[in-house]
């Protein structure tokens, strides 16, 4: 009889929201492959369902996307945050160590990668707008000419 009730169980009509499967706080799309993500970019989604709860892996290591793509060497990731803000979410991303890009989608979606380059984005398609963050407050300043201009002398 205890053995019916875990299969009543499994089976009662879940909510809308639900996922395909969950780990702890971690749940994935059926579709999100994730065997080749980086242990940097596991820690980053451990950070944040340590800091805001649950949330949904919804892309890994897609191969749907550009050949250039963080997502193809498993250096990138795609996830919807479940209990949290997508904007809370975004601005602790941010602050992390060794995150590169930094992006957030109009769906709720956010994405995080380990790449080199210090990246944020809203937005998607040709409504999608960049901002290039500096690893120091040094780092954007404007170099100093070097040479005078003609009319200076």
């Amino acid at each position: 009889m205890p053995w019916l009730v875990l299969i009543a169980a499994l089976f009662i009509a879940a909510p809308a929201e639900a996922r395909d499967y969950c780990r702890g706080s971690l749940c994935f799309q059926k579709k999100a492959r994730t065997a080749c993500l980086k242990p940097e970019v596991w820690s980053i989604l451990h950070q944040v369902t340590a800091r805001f709860g649950k949330i949904e892996v919804t892309s890994g290591c897609d191969g749907r996307r550009s050949p250039r793509s963080l997502h193809h060497s498993g250096r990138a990731v795609d996830f919807r945050p479940m209990e949290a803000s997508p904007r809370a979410v975004i601005a602790y991303v941010r602050s992390l160590p060794g995150v590169g890009g930094v992006g957030s989608y109009a769906n709720g979606l956010v994405h995080a990668d380990v790449g080199n380059l210090k990246m944020s984005w809203q937005g998607h398609g040709k409504s999608r707008r960049y901002t290039l963050r500096a690893k120091s407050r040094y780092a954007m300043q404007r170099p100093k000419a070097r040479y005078a201009s003609a009319g200076a002398r």
